[in-house]
């Protein structure tokens, strides 16, 4: 339960600080965090982005930031490939990971497009 009050406020935060912005800035930041849940598994990421936008009217924007991942399993089975992708179905294989944690970090590139002061389209793609 704390952690969802936890959440709504930071969404709050958040909302009111992106509805206070009246023109797009040459320099921008953000902070990202994802969390997912599932069946004894949890995934999780934070990145922090710096935009520069392009333009007269800044309309486009190229950035550079860091990302960190990590997931978290217990009990679970790692299979791999289909055997229609392998080729063989005797080539299947599964690992079994009783608590199994994957950690990553890394550079990334952002672009996209500000559509207006409170709406951005873009991807990133991590480089290293």
């Amino acid at each position: 339960m704390r952690n969802l009050i936890f959440f709504c406020c930071i969404f709050l935060v958040t909302t009111t600080v992106s509805a206070q912005q009246s023109a797009i800035p040459k320099k921008q930041q953000f902070v990202n965090l994802t969390f997912g849940f599932g069946n004894s598994e949890m995934s999780y990421s934070t990145s922090y982005y710096h935009n520069w936008n392009l333009g007269k009217k800044n309309k486009f924007f190229i950035g550079t930031g860091i990302r960190f991942t990590g997931s978290n399993a217990k009990n679970k089975n790692y299979t791999s490939a289909p055997s229609n992708l392998a080729g063989e179905a005797t080539k299947i294989d599964t690992a079994f990971g009783a608590n199994t944690s994957i950690y990553a970090l890394n550079a990334l590139l952002n672009l996209g497009y500000n559509i207006s002061p409170k709406l951005q389209i873009g991807f990133n793609i991590d480089l290293i």
